[in-house]
C-alpha cells in the first residue's frame, strides 16, 4: 500500500497523509515513492512575517505567481507513461482542494488523463488569490 500525499503550502495535511509544502518535495516524493492517492492545491502562497497586535510578529500568507501547476504536470507525465507501461496496478485516486475555481479547471485540465480517478473539491479560501483573507 502506498502513501497518501498532500499537495498544499499553507493548509495541514488530513491525518494519515503526507504533506508536501513546494513543488520540488510533491516532485520528489512522486518520482521516488509508491504514492496511491494525492490531493493537490492549486495556489502557493509566501509565509511573511509582520508586525501585528500590541507589537506583536505574525506569520501570514501572501498570494505570490506561482501554483502547483509544475507538480500537475509531473503527475501527468508519470501516469501518461505508467498507463503507456505494463502497468496493471490500480487506478490513481487523485483530488484537487483548492478554493480557486479557475485554478482548480487549470489542474483538472493537465490531469485528465488515462489511469486516474480524479475529483474536484473547491474548498475554504486561504489567500487573496483564492478570495479569502
Amino acid at each position: 500500500m502506498g502513501l497518501k500525499l498532500w499537495i498544499d503550502d499553507i493548509r495541514p495535511a488530513p491525518e494519515g497523509w503526507h504533506l508536501a509544502k513546494t513543488n520540488t518535495e510533491a516532485i520528489r516524493i512522486l518520482d521516488t515513492m509508491e504514492v496511491d492517492e494525492v490531493s493537490i492545491d492549486h495556489d502557493v502562497s509566501h509565509q511573511i512575517m509582520m508586525e501585528g497586535p500590541c507589537g506583536s510578529i505574525v506569520s501570514r500568507p501572501y498570494p505570490c505567481g506561482e501554483t502547483f501547476e509544475a507538480t500537475a504536470r509531473f503527475l501527468a507525465l508519470f501516469l501518461r507513461r505508467r498507463a503507456e507501461s505494463d502497468y496493471a496496478g490500480p487506478r490513481m485516486n487523485i483530488t484537487i482542494h483548492t478554493a480557486n475555481p479557475e485554478g482548480g479547471r487549470k489542474i483538472a485540465q493537465i490531469l485528465r488523463v488515462r489511469g486516474i480517478n480524479l475529483h474536484v473539491a473547491l474548498g475554504k479560501p486561504c489567500n487573496r488569490l483564492e478570495g479569502g483573507v
